[in-house]
């Protein structure tokens, strides 16, 4: 292995470069310019790699020592527990989503029903049957001066 960049696709192994982009957190085509040694990896993301795949960073900068790095063997009960965690923050995470949908589905209706109430006083031209029941004269029957009965209420 000559640069970071056969490193890099040593680590990938047989994920496609969209699928290890994604573990990531970058563009497929920042892992493509990394792999061919066209842009230098930020300490940020060799950390991350690092952590995440158990590469000793001598190994992914220099190409220098093990593969593997030295703490990569991880107790197994911790291990256990960082999956359950992760289980966990799936299930709350998949709850929020299901509560989004749940609110924006609410606020879609209501505002549906605005809509309608409202299109339907504008476009009828006629008054709104509460307003009609309760003996309510509109502002335009109000300026014809005229009651909804058709008499003349000017004098």
């Amino acid at each position: 292995m000559d640069g970071i960049g056969d490193r890099l696709r040593q680590i990938r192994g047989r994920r496609s470069r969209q699928e290890f982009a994604d573990e990531l957190g970058i563009h497929p085509q920042t892992l493509y310019m990394y792999e061919k040694g066209k842009r230098v990896l930020d300490v940020d993301l060799v950390q991350k790699i690092c952590l995440k795949y158990a590469v000793s960073v001598e190994w992914l900068i220099f190409g220098e020592g093990e593969l593997q790095a030295a703490h990569e063997a991880a107790d197994p009960e911790l291990e256990k527990r960082l999956a359950e965690k992760e289980a966990l923050l799936a299930e709350q995470d998949a709850r929020i989503n299901e509560l989004k949908n749940e609110l924006i589905a609410t606020q879609a209706g209501a505002l549906k029903a605005y809509e309608l109430a409202v299109g339907a006083i504008s476009s009828s031209g006629s008054r709104p049957a509460e307003a009609a029941s309760a003996g309510i004269e509109t502002a335009d029957e109000q300026s014809a001066g005229t009651s909804r009965r058709g008499f003349n209420t000017r004098r």
